[in-house]
């Protein structure tokens, strides 16, 4: 499920799914899911391996727009770009044991780059990421694992991390 584009879901009870990769035009999807099929979201439940950065963003404002709560499940897994659409809700859940993690962004290559053109790039992101995250109320502290962390791999929040740095707005649930 996660290995394709993200879709959405609407269940009982306002509750939402968002399961999938983060693709370029996964904001606009969802924007339609909200307008339409998904129009009564309170909560959204995410399980996302990540993907697109700006469309990540652009998919926590429309969530925080919204006034919508945002949960990974206990065993859950957001990461990459996911937390950035996590970082949109107006509550943020997470079950005890739910993988919340993030590392370096990475830009593709459009092959007429120098590689001090790429620098720019990355830090042009990460700014705008941290912009983001303090708009969202997070603490900015939580990009610095990020940026340490090479794209090849994850870091992995801790859960007194993810209340320290504000991730989570709530205690962990089970």
């Amino acid at each position: 499920l996660m290995a394709g584009r993200m879709s959405f879901h609407l269940g009982p009870n306002g509750e939402a799914s968002a399961v999938g990769r983060i693709e370029t035009g996964s904001a606009g999807d969802f924007d339609t899911f909200l307008d339409h099929d998904g129009k009564g979201a309170k909560t959204i439940w995410l399980l996302s391996p990540g993907g697109s950065v700006p469309d990540a963003i652009s998919m926590g404002r429309s969530v925080r727009k919204r006034g919508i709560d945002t949960m990974v499940a206990d065993y859950g897994y957001c990461a990459s770009s996911c937390p950035l659409v996590f970082a949109g809700g107006v509550h943020r859940s997470a079950g005890k044991h739910a993988l919340i993690g993030v590392h370096q962004i990475s830009a593709v290559a459009k092959g007429t780059e120098t590689w001090g053109d790429g620098i720019s790039a990355a830090q042009q992101i990460s700014a705008r990421c941290v912009d983001y995250l303090v708009s969202m109320g997070v603490d900015p502290g939580s990009w610095i694992k990020a940026m340490q962390t090479p794209k090849e791999r994850l870091y992995i929040f801790r859960l007194e991390e993810l209340q320290a740095l504000k991730i989570t707005t709530g205690a962990a649930k089970t």
